[in-house]
């Protein structure tokens, strides 16, 4: 069976719903950051997981020239966007699922691209992420909140312990 096949997409930045204007959204790479380790008596290296994750990034395309969002870059800290991806899967037998990706953070690179006459004007943005949500079919997946110290995974949030032994 073909599922989960994303049917469409919305994409919009602080509120704004940006329908009919978005290309493309790139999601952020979830990757834990690990240790590698190796010792006596051991047949191979392994990698140890460091309750971490790599740098959130995420990136998308929009086909207009917006001024609302080129208004987002910042170069002071302080200053943070929300954006949202939705999308709307779907799978051979009809099956429909919703899916909500809800971040927060500063806006990396405003890249407007090659103008030339009578052609679209793309805008690529790129995002360093500060908060990081994954829902599908209104199950938490991934709740990533770096600053705060919370990595809620299915529903558990890996971090507690650890936040508590360090009185977070």
């Amino acid at each position: 069976m073909i599922a989960d096949i994303l049917y469409d997409l919305n994409y919009f930045v602080d509120g704004r719903g940006y329908a009919g204007r978005v290309k493309e959204v790139k999601l952020p790479v979830i990757k834990p950051k690990v240790m590698s380790y190796n010792a006596g008596g051991m047949a191979a290296e392994v990698d140890v997981p460091m309750g971490r994750f790599e740098k959130l990034e995420s990136e998308a395309t929009l086909m207009c020239f917006d001024e609302s969002v080129l208004k987002t870059m910042r170069i002071l800290p302080g200053s943070q966007f929300a954006h949202t991806a939705r999308g709307a899967m779907v799978s051979d037998d009809g099956t429909k699922k919703p899916v909500v990706v809800s971040m927060r953070g500063i806006l990396l690179e405003a890249d407007m691209g090659t103008w030339k006459a009578g052609e679209e004007m793309p805008v690529n943005l790129k995002m360093s992420l500060r908060y990081y949500k994954l829902q599908i079919s209104g199950n938490v997946i991934y709740e990533i909140d770096p600053v705060n110290y919370i990595a809620v995974i299915d529903g558990v949030d890996q971090l507690e312990t650890t936040r508590q032994h360090l009185a977070i």
